[in-house]
């Protein structure tokens, strides 16, 4: 009998344990789909938050320059629905507010004016007519715009070139190391042109040059609101082989006392030199000059007098005089 009675029990509980069971994921979606429902009707509703916006400044015009730096973005806040606020907040909107100089800057300056500042109250006018109508602008922050202008200036001014290089032996400089070109115009407020005087090409080390170079060289910037042009140069150095030469001159005497006559013993020295094979053949003696220096003689003689080029060409280097001293003789 008691275990009958053991088993009706047991076989009428079971059913109702099922029955639980079964509810319960029914009443866990019931739930979810009720918190939804809240969360949707939620953010139907309008709400006023502070967004993060980014801002872009156009038509600056060609004769004036931005002196001071503005800020790129603005917390703006913005009333509308919660819908449109989450969109917002996760970055969903691609919304860029312009403020732009004819329109919004421009026409709050007078004549010749170089700066105005921007108020709160302009700043959420300029942005909302930039918004969807459902989206109204409460406030900004920054609630303050200061914009400085300065008339644009242009200059011309030389370039310098800050390169270094050594030769490999036996080779030369066929020409001067040359820029192309050596101006560069440089355009920005005049305050800041008027102190530059110059532009330096960046630093340049070359070592054991055996052959031609020829290649760009990049200036070195300058203010930030100064604009170079062009921002780089050509460079080039002709290196050759070069050869040694030699040419034999007469001597001449400079700073005689017109009272006295003078032999130089002896009259002709020879003059070593080192010059690029592509111009040994046009190399001549008329190209040189030597002299003796005798300017200060009377007040202190000296034995022998030091032999001195004082003329030859660019591109030829003087290496050696044979004899370096000559002897001489005056006669009054």
């Amino acid at each position: 009998m008691k275990t009958t009675l053991l088993k009706l029990i047991l076989h009428g509980i079971q059913p109702e344990t099922e029955t639980k069971k079964s509810w319960l994921p029914r009443f866990l979606v019931f739930v979810v789909l009720s918190t939804v429902f809240w969360f949707l009707v939620a953010l139907n509703k309008d709400y006023t938050s502070y967004v993060n916006i980014p801002v872009r400044y156009t038509h600056f015009g060609d004769n004036k320059l931005l002196v001071n730096e503005l800020p790129q973005r603005f917390s703006v806040q913005l009333r509308t629905s919660g819908f449109s606020l989450m969109f917002y907040h996760l970055g969903l909107i691609d919304t860029d507010l312009v403020i732009d100089y004819p329109a919004d800057i421009g026409t709050r300056m007078s004549k010749g004016q170089k700066e105005t500042t921007i108020t709160s109250a302009i700043l959420i006018d300029i942005f909302s007519k930039q918004m969807p109508p459902d989206v109204q602008v409460t406030d900004v922050k920054p609630r303050l715009l200061t914009v400085y202008f300065s008339e644009k200036a242009e200059k011309r001014v030389p370039l310098i070139n800050d390169v270094t290089y050594t030769l490999a032996r036996q080779f030369t400089i066929k020409d001067s190391l040359r820029i192309s070109p050596m101006f560069v115009t440089i355009t920005g407020p005049a305050s800041l042109l008027n102190e530059i005087n110059s532009v330096k090409t960046e630093h340049i080390e070359l070592k054991n040059l055996s052959g031609p170079i020829n290649r760009k060289v990049k200036l070195l910037p300058l203010e930030n609101e100064v604009q170079l042009l062009p921002a780089e140069v050509s460079m080039t150095i002709d290196v050759e082989k070069y050869t040694e030469g030699v040419v034999e001159l007469l001597v001449e005497p400079i700073g005689l006392n017109p009272l006295y006559t003078i032999r130089i013993v002896p009259e002709k020295v020879k003059v070593k030199y080192l010059v690029g094979l592509s111009r040994y053949e046009s190399i001549v003696n008329s190209m040189f000059k030597v002299v003796v220096d005798l300017s200060s003689q009377e007040e202190k003689p000296v034995n022998k007098l030091k032999v001195d080029v004082v003329s030859h060409p660019s591109f030829v280097e003087v290496v050696e005089i044979q004899p370096a001293k000559v002897d001489y003789i005056l006669r009054k």
